[in-house]
């Protein structure tokens, strides 16, 4: 049975992605207990509607313990928030095959030179080159600096000193 308040609005929460099972749950229970205090529910109206003792909850929301998952469902439902599991977008490097990872790097490298010894436009340029776009490099495979300038995500207006020392770096690595 789902206990909430029906009095109360249900929030979301969103965490990011972080390294540790224990820093997100940390987070998450600490976004409950401000929720709770937000919504002035007690430690102790929390217990009741979750049949535990005000004791367990307390050290739940202060993250002295990390609660089994049933346990921070319950918690999060009596205080009236919806858990949601959304598909975290991959890394470029988690798209594509070895070669492409060590295009990749290669390619950083080089951005990381061409941003302190090119000119403005090349910066700017770099500044426009997400991961997305770099993928779409890679599986475009631009042969010239014009196929290089068609590729989603490149600027129309991409200075050669850029796209030629990357069509370099593709070439190179899958010859």
């Amino acid at each position: 049975m789902k206990k909430t308040f029906p009095d109360q609005e249900v929030s979301a929460i969103v965490i990011p992605q972080h390294d540790s099972y224990k820093d997100q749950a940390i987070e998450l229970l600490t976004e409950l207990k401000t929720i709770a205090n937000d919504r002035k529910i007690t430690h102790q109206q929390i217990a009741d509607r979750a049949g535990w003792q005000q004791t367990h909850v307390t050290r739940a929301l202060n993250a002295r313990y990390v609660p089994r998952l049933e346990h921070f469902l319950l918690l999060a439902s009596v205080i009236g928030v919806e858990i949601r599991l959304e598909p975290v977008p991959q890394r470029a490097e988690d798209r594509v095959n070895r070669n492409g990872k060590k295009i990749l790097k290669a390619i950083r490298a080089l951005s990381a030179k061409l941003w302190d010894e090119g000119s403005p436009q090349a910066r700017h340029t770099l500044g426009m080159l997400t991961d997305d776009t770099l993928v779409n490099i890679l599986f475009m495979h631009p042969d010239t600096h014009k196929d290089f300038c068609r590729v989603k995500g490149v600027p129309a207006n991409c200075p050669p000193e850029v796209s030629e020392p990357i069509i370099q770096i593709i070439k190179g690595v899958l010859s």
